[in-house]
C-alpha cells in the first residue's frame, strides 16, 4: 500500500468558536475528503472517520456530506482543539500493487491415529488440517442407526461428559476427546469401522467346510467303486 498522504499534523490551531482548524499550506481543496487519524483529536471528530472539507485560505472545516461542504453548511461542531499528535490525512491510501505467490496444491493425505488430518502440498509443506473426534457412550443399545455409519438418539445414550438427556448436539461435540484419550480407541486409516470379523472363528469354519468337502468326495469315490464292484460282477 502506498502510505497516505498527510496534510496536517503540527502547527495546526483549532477555532472551537468557529468550528475551524487553522494550518498553513495544507495543499487541500473544497469538497475533498480527509480522514482522522489517531492522536489527541478535536473535539466533535471521530478517528477512523473520513469528513469532506471546505476551505479558505488557511481555514478548513469539517462537514459530514459533499454538498455541505460545497455550500458550507451544517459545519462539525468542534468542542475542544485537541493537540499537536493529532493526525490529518488527504487520503487512506491506495492499493498499488501486491504480489502474492502462487498457492500450492494438495498433494495428498491421510490420516494419522491421533485423528489429526495430515495434509502434504506439492511445494513439500506439511500440516495438520484438523482432527476428527471420538465420544463414548454409556449405552450404545440406545443409539439410532440413520444409515452411512451416522446414528441419532445420542443424548439418551449417555454420551461421555453429559449427564442430562437433552443435551444437544453442540454440547455433545463439545465433550468429545482425541483418539486414545478417556477409553476411546485409535484410529486405523484404512480400515473399514465396520470390519470386526474374529479370524480364529472364521479359520475354524473354513477348516470345517474343508474336511466336509473332503469327506464328501470320499463317499462319492467309495459309491464309485461300490458301481465297478457290481459291474463287474454280473459280467
Amino acid at each position: 500500500f502506498t502510505d497516505a498522504t498527510i496534510s496536517a499534523k503540527t502547527g495546526f490551531a483549532t477555532d472551537v468558536g468557529n468550528d475551524k482548524i487553522t494550518l498553513a499550506s495544507h495543499g487541500l481543496s473544497t469538497g475533498n475528503t480527509v480522514y482522522v487519524k489517531e492522536g489527541t483529536i478535536p473535539g466533535g471528530l471521530t478517528a477512523g472517520n473520513s469528513y469532506f472539507v471546505s476551505v479558505s485560505g488557511d481555514d478548513i472545516h469539517f462537514h459530514t456530506t459533499s454538498a455541505d461542504a460545497t455550500a458550507g453548511t451544517n459545519k462539525v461542531d468542534l468542542t475542544s482543539a485537541g493537540s499537536n499528535d493529532f493526525e490529518l490525512y488527504a487520503d487512506a491510501g491506495t492499493l498499488t500493487s501486491i504480489t502474492v505467490a502462487g498457492g500450492a496444491s494438495i498433494s495428498q493425505y491421510n490420516f494419522g491415529a491421533d485423528g489429526k488430518v495430515k495434509m502434504l502440498l506439492t511445494d513439500g509443506t506439511q500440516y495438520d488440517r484438523g482432527q476428527v473426534l471420538l465420544q463414548t457412550f454409556k449405552n450404545e443399545q440406545t443409539l439410532t442407526k440413520i444409515g452411512a455409519n451416522r446414528f441419532d438418539n445420542l443424548a439418551a445414550a449417555g454420551a461421555y461428559g453429559i449427564t442430562a438427556d437433552s443435551a444437544g448436539s453442540a454440547e455433545i461435540l463439545s465433550n468429545a476427546q482425541a483418539p486414545g484419550e478417556g477409553g476411546t480407541g485409535r484410529l486405523a486409516a484404512g480400515s473399514l469401522e465396520l470390519s470386526n470379523v474374529d479370524m480364529a472363528d472364521e479359520f475354524s469354519r473354513m477348516i470345517t467346510t474343508q474336511r466336509a468337502f473332503q469327506a464328501n468326495a470320499r463317499v462319492i469315490s467309495t459309491a464309485d467303486e461300490i458301481l465297478k464292484e457290481m459291474m463287474a460282477l454280473k459280467r
